[in-house]
C-alpha cells in the first residue's frame, strides 16, 4: 500500500513540476474543439491497401521507465489507440486496412513488415510517439528509410503526413520534419528496411516526455484528432496520384531475347479528374488565334498554292502532360537499362516507353521496375512487373 501511495505522490509531483518550473518554452496551444470533416481527396483512398503498425507492445515496454511518460502512461497504448481510430477513418473512406497488432503484443519487426509484404499492401505506416531528455521538446517528425533517392515515394508520403500532423496537433514547427532513418541507425529502422515493394513511413507524432503533451495524449479526443491528421495526410498524398506503368499485352506474354517490351504509362491522377479535365476543355475550348490577312498577289504574278496541310485537332487530354520525362528510370533485374519514350504513341492519351531486351538475356522470369514522377511531384510506388523470356508460359504473379 505504501508503494502505491508513494508512486501516486511522485506522479503528482512530476506533473506539478511539469506545469511550473519545467513548463516548455514553447506554449502548449489551445486547440479548438475537434472537428473531423471529410478531407479533400478522401475518395482517392477507395481500394487502397494500407497496413497500420502500432509500435511496441507486450512486455517490451513494461520495464520501469521504458517507453512511458512521467505518469507511467505507456507509448504502446497510445500507439494502438491512434491505430484503431485511424483504421475507422480509412475504412469509412473505402480503404482496405490491416493492423499488425490489435492487442498488447510484442511482435518482431520483421513480422510486422511481413504483414505488408505478403498481402501485398500499397502503403505501410508505423505509428509511434517520441521521447527526449529535454522536457521542453515537442515536435512532429516522420521518417523514411534510406536516402531521398532510395525510394522517393516514401519521402512524398512522409511530407504529406508531417504537414498534416503539425497543423492539426499544433506541435513545434521545425525545419526538416521529414527525416531519414539513417540519421538514427547505420542500417535505418529495421521495420522500414524490411518492407519490400511497399511505400512506407514511420510517424513520431509528438513527445510524451513533454508533460503537458503526455496529458493531452491521455485524452481519447486528442488521440482521435491525431488519427484524423494521419487520415487527412494520407488523403492529401493520394490526391496527388501515383504514376505507374504496365507491360502492354500483359505480363504473362512470352518474350524473346532482343525483343522490344512496351510499357504503357499512367499519370496516376485518377479517372475522376481525367473526366473533369476533359469536360472542362470541351466547355472551354482553346481560343484560336485570329487568321492573318495575306496580301493579294501583284497583277500578272503567279498565284501560290493556297492549300496548306490541316493541323491535327488539339488533344483534349493527354497523360503525357502530367508526367515528368526527366524523372524516368527503368531497371531490368535491378540494373538500369536504356529506354525510348514516346509521348504521342498511336493514342495521345497513352504514352509508352519501349525497352529492348538484351540478346544475351537468359530464359526465365525477369523483373522490370521503374521510377516515374507526375506533375503533382508524386513518385511511382515501388512495384515490380515480371516478364518471361524464352517461352509462352505465364510469368510468376507480380505485385500490383
Amino acid at each position: 500500500e505504501w508503494k502505491r501511495i508513494l508512486s501516486a505522490a511522485l506522479t503528482a509531483a512530476l506533473l506539478s513540476w511539469g506545469c511550473r518550473a519545467g513548463a516548455p518554452a514553447f506554449p502548449v496551444p489551445v486547440l479548438p474543439a475537434p472537428a473531423f470533416p471529410v478531407p479533400t481527396g478522401s475518395d482517392c483512398l477507395r481500394g487502397v491497401k494500407i497496413v497500420l503498425d502500432p509500435g511496441h507492445g507486450g512486455d517490451a515496454d513494461r520495464t520501469d521507465g521504458y517507453k512511458r511518460g512521467a505518469s507511467g502512461y505507456r507509448e504502446s497504448v497510445m500507439n494502438l489507440e491512434v491505430a484503431r481510430f485511424l483504421r475507422d477513418f480509412l475504412v469509412g473512406a473505402g480503404a482496405e486496412v490491416r493492423l499488425t497488432r490489435t492487442a498488447d503484443l510484442d511482435l518482431p519487426l520483421e513480422e510486422r513488415a511481413a504483414k505488408a509484404n505478403e498481402w501485398p499492401a500499397d502503403l505501410f505506416l508505423s505509428l509511434h510517439h517520441n521521447f527526449c531528455d529535454d522536457p521542453e521538446v515537442n515536435y512532429t517528425s516522420v521518417w523514411h528509410h534510406g536516402g531521398a533517392d532510395y525510394e522517393p515515394s516514401n519521402v512524398d508520403l512522409a511530407w504529406c503526413l508531417a504537414d498534416s500532423l503539425q497543423q492539426e496537433l499544433g506541435t513545434q514547427a521545425i525545419y526538416g520534419p521529414v527525416k531519414s532513418d539513417w540519421l538514427m541507425y547505420e542500417g535505418g529502422f529495421k521495420v522500414l528496411a524490411s518492407v519490400s515493394q511497399v511505400t512506407a513511413a514511420l510517424g513520431e507524432a509528438s513527445f510524451y516526455s513533454n508533460v503537458p503533451e503526455e496529458r493531452r495524449l491521455m485524452e481519447r479526443d486528442y488521440l482521435c484528432r491525431e488519427a484524423f491528421a494521419y487520415y487527412r495526410g494520407l488523403a492529401a498524398y493520394l490526391r496527388k496520384g501515383s504514376p505507374s506503368f504496365r507491360v502492354a499485352g500483359g505480363e504473362g506474354k512470352g518474350f524473346r531475347p532482343g525483343e522490344t517490351v512496351t510499357l504503357a504509362l499512367d499519370d496516376g491522377i485518377g479517372e475522376n479528374e481525367s473526366r473533369y479535365r476533359r469536360a472542362w476543355l470541351e466547355k472551354h475550348p482553346p481560343q484560336k488565334k485570329p487568321e492573318e490577312t495575306k496580301p493579294s498577289p501583284a497583277p500578272g504574278s503567279a498565284v501560290p498554292d493556297q492549300a496548306t496541310p490541316e493541323k491535327p485537332p488539339r488533344k483534349l487530354y493527354s497523360v503525357a502532360w502530367r508526367l515528368v520525362p526527366d524523372s524516368f528510370r527503368f531497371f531490368l533485374d535491378g540494373e538500369i537499362v536504356p529506354f525510348h519514350y514516346d509521348p504521342e504513341n498511336d493514342d495521345p492519351a497513352k504514352p509508352v516507353v519501349t525497352i529492348a531486351l538484351p540478346e544475351s538475356l537468359a530464359p526465365g522470369p525477369h523483373a522490370i521496375t521503374g521510377r516515374l514522377m507526375n506533375g503533382h511531384k508524386n513518385h511511382s510506388w515501388p512495384k515490380t512487373r515480371v516478364i518471361t523470356v524464352g517461352g509462352e508460359e505465364p510469368a510468376p504473379k507480380a505485385h500490383k
